[in-house]
């Protein structure tokens, strides 16, 4: 699976939103020249909370990002 943002405005209503959110066995992510206003931007989260579990994020690539106002 692959997934792309590429010049996104992502304005969230509400400080305690994750703009984007990765969670475990993600990859092939891309999001480039993008902008996120509010909110609490990219969260690559919830990663090894379960003992014995192997979890990744892999092939992942954040770039020309600009945020505004995020946490």
């Amino acid at each position: 699976m692959r997934m792309a943002y590429l010049n996104e405005l992502i304005l969230k209503p509400a400080d305690n939103v994750c703009s984007i959110a990765l969670k475990a066995n993600s990859g092939n992510i891309l999001i480039e020249d993008s902008i996120f206003r509010r909110g609490q931007g990219i969260a690559v989260g919830s990663i090894g909370q379960y003992p014995g579990q192997y979890e990744f994020v892999q092939n992942f690539i954040a770039r020309d990002i600009t945020t505004i106002s995020t946490r």
